[in-house]
C-alpha cells in the first residue's frame, strides 16, 4: 500500500464525530504487483505497512496492538485489539492461524492479568475456525483466551460473512465469537 493512501483514511477519521479504534486487515498489509499478466499479492513489506498505519492512525500511536479500558455504569470493560492479519507464511513450513508473534503473546497475557474487574473483549481481524480435529484447540491464541473467564467477547472479520461461533472455554463457560 502507499503511504498517500493510508494518511487518506486516517483525515477521514479523524472526522468522526466519535473516537474509531482499528484493527488491521490482511488487505491492509499487502503489496499488489503484476505478474506474468497476472494480478499478484503477499505480504513480503508488511512491516512498512505497519509502519504507514503506526505513524499516520491516532489509535496506533503506541502500536498495531493496544486496549482500551471503559467504564458503562458498573461495568468496566477491557477492549483488547490484536495484529493478527499476517498469515502469509514461508509456504514450506505449516503456521497457525490465527497467528500472533510471541511479544505479542506476553503483552497479552499482562493485558488479562491487569485487572480481576473487568470484561475483555477482543478484536482482530483472522477468526478461529470451527472447531476441527482440535486443530484450534492447539493454537495458542485459542488456549491464552480460553483459560481466561473474563474473555467474553472475540470480533473478527477476514471471511467476509456474518456468522456467530461459541467456543468452549474452561470451567463450562463459553466464549462468542462474531464474524462480519
Amino acid at each position: 500500500y502507499l503511504e498517500s493512501q493510508v494518511k487518506g483514511f486516517a483525515q477521514l477519521i479523524k472526522k468522526a464525530p466519535v473516537p474509531v479504534y482499528c484493527a488491521l486487515g490482511n488487505h491492509d498489509m499487502f503489496s499488489f504487483y503484476w505478474k506474468n499478466g497476472k494480478l499478484k499479492h503477499d505480504q513480503n513489506y508488511a512491516a512498512r505497512s505497519r509502519a504507514y498505519w503506526t505513524r499516520n492512525m491516532e489509535c496506533f500511536k503506541d502500536g498495531l496492538t493496544y486496549s482500551k479500558v471503559f467504564q458503562v455504569g458498573k461495568t468496566t470493560y477491557r477492549l483488547i485489539f490484536l495484529d493478527n492479519a499476517l498469515y502469509q507464511f514461508d509456504r514450506e513450513k505449516k503456521s497457525e492461524v490465527p497467528y500472533v508473534d510471541k511479544s505479542q503473546v506476553v503483552w497479552l497475557k499482562t493485558q488479562l492479568k491487569a485487572s480481576d474487574e473487568d470484561v475483555e473483549i477482543v478484536f482482530m481481524h483472522i477468526p478461529f475456525e470451527e472447531l476441527k480435529s482440535g486443530n484450534v484447540a492447539e493454537n495458542e491464541l485459542y488456549s491464552i483466551l480460553t483459560h481466561d473467564n473474563a474473555v467474553k467477547l472475540i470480533l473478527a472479520g477476514h471471511t467476509h460473512k456474518n456468522q456467530v461461533s461459541l467456543y468452549p472455554e474452561v470451567d463450562q463457560q463459553q466464549i462468542t465469537q462474531v464474524q462480519t
